[in-house]
Order: C-alpha cells, then structure tokens, then sequence
C-alpha cells in the first residue's frame, strides 16, 4: 500500500479521530490542495475548488485522491506521491504526541481509526515524550506521573501489531520490554 492509499484510508475514517488530529490533517489537507495547482496545472483541472464552501478540506482531498488515480499521468501521480508523502511525514509528529495522549474512555477513537493513523504514520510509534518513552512504553508506564497508564493500556496490542507490520522496532522494543524503565520488572 503506498502513500496515497494510506492517506486515502486516514482521511475514510476522519470523523472517527479526535478532534485534535482531525484539525492537524485539516490543516495539512489545505497546505496540500493550495500548493498542488502551483505546481502543475494538470492537478488544477481535477482538484475542488479552493474557496470556503463549508466542506472540510481533508474531505476536499478526498475526493481529489479518489479521482486522481484514473485522471493523472504517470509523472503526476509520481509528483503527487511527494506530495503526500511530504504531508504524511509532516503529520507524524503531530500523530506521535496523540498516541502519548490515547485514552480508552475516549469513545470517538475505535481500533480501526487508530490502525489507519498508525498505518498513515508508522513512524509515530518511535516518537519519544519529554522522558524518552514511545508511545507503547507510555500506554503502559505514565513516566512523568510514575504509575500505571490503565486509560491507555487497551490500546497496546494494536500499536504493537502495527508496529510488527511495519518493522519499526528495534531490538531493544521487541525484547518484551514495554515500560522502558531499567530498573523493576514491570512486564
């Protein structure tokens, strides 16, 4: 699955992200559709229009990346493929400090939201906190409040599935080791 479908399935299951994240993508979604026509005019013949209609811009990119398969030539596609990958890296971090945030009782958030995230930014699971968790250490260990993240905890074999799935993990991660504290055994 490359970029595009990824974005494609993050953007599907939008309404589903918290708030926070939606207006992240949102923003990104605007940067993406204001700079496509600068840089080919193949891209503004397909692309909605850029006035404020009242539709979200990441359901405007939608609709762009749904067409834009059948209607684009190959070295398009391939410039729109940057594109993509330049939003999806940009959102990454974004996406990092919202799975050291992840709370169970939040009920907006259901298990295939937070796969097509983690699937649109796998990277974001190797993002450290202010004390160098990632986001599976801290879905188990609060480091800064020292104690049991119990809001966070179901959360856990998702992110360490997609986390195999994509390879992100070191050696150090796959061990079994999921507080990340040295000291105590806490698994």
């Amino acid at each position: 699955m490359d970029e595009t479908e990824r974005l494609l399935e993050l953007l599907e299951v939008g309404e589903s992200l918290s708030n926070s994240i939606r207006e992240k993508l949102n923003d990104r979604a605007q940067i993406l559709l204001q700079v496509l026509p600068e840089d080919a005019e193949e891209f503004s013949t397909i692309l909605p229009p850029s006035y404020d209609d009242g539709i979200d811009n990441d359901e405007k990119l939608f609709c762009f990346l749904s067409v834009s398969e059948a209607s684009l030539s190959p070295a398009m596609k391939d410039k729109l493929k940057e594109h993509v990958k330049n939003l999806l890296d940009g959102l990454t971090p974004d996406v990092g400090e919202f799975l050291h945030g992840l709370d169970s009782s939040d009920d907006t958030l259901d298990e295939d939201a937070l796969r097509a995230l983690i699937q649109a930014c796998p990277l974001a699971l190797l993002h450290k906190n202010k004390k160098g968790q990632i986001p599976v250490h801290h879905a188990v260990w609060d480091a800064e409040k020292e104690e049991m993240n119990s809001k966070a905890i179901a959360f856990i074999p998702v992110m360490a599935q997609m986390a195999v799935h994509f390879n992100v993990f070191d050696d150090e991660v796959l061990r079994g080791g999921l507080t990340g504290k040295k000291e105590g055994d806490f698994n």
